[in-house]
């Protein structure tokens, strides 16, 4: 049904617990699951912390409706889904006024003016289809942008953009991450920057639409770009590192790209895991 509610434009939001894949059995986290929604149509936002899922699931409602597509929220299974933290809860009033008035799906039931809604494309008309849903997430970024804006200025909340930078402006070396472990891959940058190394955090926020700009941006000004995966292609590479380096290469961005893959199954990521990561990447 991931397809189908992608396809029938419905603006839907789903809440994913991100857990590794079985079998083996596991119930631990990491992001292989999320990531295989990305060519099925769907908006793909990924919360870091508890407060960032509530107010992400909020602005994915809206989302939804600007866009008349499906829209996931990823978080991680334990690190975010089962730690207790503290959570402002904005006022109920403020939320509905956010939101407004709730927008009808063109595909949604009417027993009042009843209406045939086929699910046959001959060929000549499916990718019509296709491209309406790819047109519409391209040009989602903005759309998300505006809505974030709006709810921070509405609520109180900081921005954070499609990616959160953190010490990204001077750093010669640059991490991309995404999920709750950016947390620790920014308490190892700052233990690194005060040794003298310039190095720097870029938290993913969004697979779909993906932020090229600002991946191009950030990527320009280093030396060295670092992609951490916590999702596999098996057989290829690391998701977000395929991401990353398609985007460098449309834009003519030669900086070197170094992946790596960890987490996978929920396997531990302390700071001085990614301490290494950033040491190995700067050749020191």
């Amino acid at each position: 049904m991931i397809w189908w509610a992608a396809g029938s434009r419905l603006p839907v939001v789903a809440g994913i617990v991100t857990r590794a894949i079985a079998p083996p059995w596991s119930i631990w986290t990491d992001h292989s699951d999320f990531m295989t929604l990305r060519d099925a149509g769907w908006a793909m936002l990924f919360a870091s912390s508890a407060q960032e899922v509530l107010d992400m699931t909020i602005q994915a409602f809206k989302l939804a409706e600007g866009l008349m597509l499906p829209v996931a929220v990823g978080w991680d299974a334990f690190i975010t889904s089962h730690t207790a933290e503290p959570v402002e809860v904005p006022p109920q009033e403020q939320v509905d006024y956010f939101l407004g008035e709730k927008k009808k799906s063109p595909a949604a039931v009417d027993f009042e003016n009843p209406f045939a809604h086929g699910a046959l494309a001959f060929p000549k008309d499916y990718p019509k289809f296709r491209e309406d849903i790819h047109r519409t997430l391209k040009a989602a970024g903005e759309v998300y942008s505006n809505i974030e804006r709006r709810y921070c200025e509405a609520i109180g909340r900081e921005r954070y953009g499609l990616v959160e930078e953190v010490f990204c402006e001077d750093a010669d070396a640059v991490m991309f991450i995404m999920g709750a472990a950016a947390g620790d891959a920014i308490h190892a940058a700052e233990e690194l920057r005060r040794k003298g190394l310039h190095v720097g955090v870029a938290r993913i926020r969004s697979i779909r639409p993906f932020p090229r700009k600002e991946v191009e941006k950030i990527a320009r000004r280093a030396s060295k770009v670092i992609v951490f995966d916590r999702s596999y292609s098996l057989g290829f590479g690391g998701v977000l590192a395929t991401e990353v380096r398609s985007v460098l290469h449309e834009e003519g961005v030669d900086t070197p790209v170094i992946s790596v893959t960890g987490g996978l199954g929920g396997s531990d990521l302390p700071p001085e895991y990614f301490e290494k990561i950033f040491l190995k990447g700067l050749g020191v």
